[in-house]
């Protein structure tokens, strides 16, 4: 993250000098809005230095990755956190980790659907049973054991597709045209052929010829 969206440091001025009578005062955190809005700073209140801004943004984005474990969500719901006026508003506040900034620091993406789920008071109230914590879980164990195959799956069939030529369809196209053309042609020869046999006329027999026949068949 940028130095540059850190709130600026307090000058010496304002901070105790080593051995003075002067009481030690430490800064208020003060939130950091997201990027867009104007920081505003009422009166009386102490100014964050960079180095606490960077702490404080560290914890926050630890917080925002462990609610990516229902577990721990159920842990805070059974204590009463989620009832709190006080918490919820942190968890508003929290929404900032959504711009695409906050987010690339997250090593859990996860993390940002359960925030959006526990800016709605059913979702607060639903996590607070164990075993809607327990379904929770099992789903997501499903989603990652699933999406990869699905990611085998899919890359499988892409690779085929790109594999497969123009120039095997083209066969294929050719020996399907030759199937079809094949048929018509048989047909043909087959009606071209009855045609010839009932053109042709043949003799009549004569009475030997007749006579022949009769003598055979008595014979047999």
């Amino acid at each position: 993250m940028n130095q540059g969206n850190w709130p600026n440091v307090p000058s010496a001025a304002r901070l105790p000098t080593p051995g003075s009578s002067q009481p030690q005062q430490f800064p208020n955190f003060s939130i950091p809005h997201p990027p867009g809005q104007q920081q505003q700073h009422s009166q009386g209140q102490y100014l964050e230095t960079q180095e606490q801004a960077k702490t404080r943004f560290e914890i926050e984005c630890e917080f925002v990755q462990s609610l990516a474990n229902p577990h721990y969500l159920n842990y805070l719901a059974q204590r009463g956190y989620f009832k709190e006026a006080t918490f919820v508003r942190y968890l508003k506040y929290l929404c900032y980790f959504k711009e695409p900034n906050y987010a690339r620091t997250l090593k859990y993406p996860q993390a940002l659907t359960f925030l959006d789920l526990l800016q709605k008071a059913e979702f607060r109230e639903a996590i607070a049973s164990a075993n809607n914590a327990k379904f929770i879980e099992d789903q997501m164990l499903l989603q990652w054991h699933y999406y990869l195959r699905k990611r085998q799956r899919l890359s499988k069939y892409t690779s085929s597709f790109k594999d497969s030529s123009p120039e095997d369809e083209d066969e294929d196209d050719v020996e399907g045209n030759g199937q079809t053309s094949s048929e018509p042609l048989s047909n043909a020869k087959s009606e071209s052929t009855e045609e010839q046999m009932e053109d042709e006329d043949y003799p009549a027999p004569t009475p030997e010829e007749n006579n022949d026949e009769d003598d055979v068949t008595r014979d047999e």
